[in-house]
């Protein structure tokens, strides 16, 4: 990669991230073009320039994510040789995913709730990739005798929400944790890794002594 291409890629991915942490702030409607510029020190036009208008910009943020989460997902499930490993490759994906890309839960909540007003049509591609391989991976589980059927979306939207919840309540949860005190002891950020193994293991309890 030459100079002038390196600073393209480093300018497109200021971009990115500073969408997300405005999508993730206002929402798509609130989000403005001219604000996302300005926090990341370029010309608006720039932007128009190397990704496009503002839904574009809205669906690159997201697939880029999502798409690439499916994508290393079906990678680490196919090298796990067991469900078991398999489901302990998905939840681990969905953690990394979490920890790298912060501003995600936030944006996803908003479009649960808004039933995915702006959600681009890629995207519910992409979250239909991800339970796919969650499907995939209990029908394998069933067959084997390891597992017992449960619906993959709730399974996906519980690990999701658990981890998403969790990351996205860390100021609630340090401003209220006096009065939380011997509820849990995960206040911090640190947590995280930690959550993600126990959500993992609760998992497999509902699969395997359902």
């Amino acid at each position: 990669m030459n100079t002038r291409e390196a600073r393209k890629e480093k300018t497109v991915q200021c971009i990115l991230d500073t969408a997300a942490q405005v999508f993730a702030e206002t929402g798509y409607e609130g989000a403005r073009m001219d604000n996302i510029a300005d926090r990341a020190g370029v010309n608006k036009a720039m932007i128009y320039y190397h990704i496009g208008n503002k839904e574009a910009l809205y669906t690159r943020v997201l697939h880029d994510v999502l798409g690439d989460t499916a994508v290393r997902m079906a990678e680490n499930i196919n090298r796990a040789d067991t469900p078991t490993d398999k489901i302990h490759a998905y939840v681990q994906s969905i953690g990394r995913t979490v920890e790298i890309h912060p501003h995600l839960p936030r944006i996803m909540m908003r479009e649960f709730a808004s039933g995915g007003l702006h959600l681009p049509e890629v995207v519910v591609k992409d979250l239909a990739s991800i339970i796919g391989l969650v499907r995939d991976v209990i029908q394998e589980g069933c067959s084997r005798g390891e597992f017992t059927d449960v619906d993959p979306l709730i399974l996906h939207l519980m690990v999701m929400g658990g981890i998403g919840y969790f990351k996205t309540s860390g100021p609630f949860r340090r401003k209220y944790s006096a009065l939380m005190e011997g509820l849990s002891d995960r206040t911090g950020e640190a947590g995280v890794v930690d959550l993600i193994g126990e959500i993992e293991r609760i998992v497999l309890s509902a699969l395997t002594n359902c």
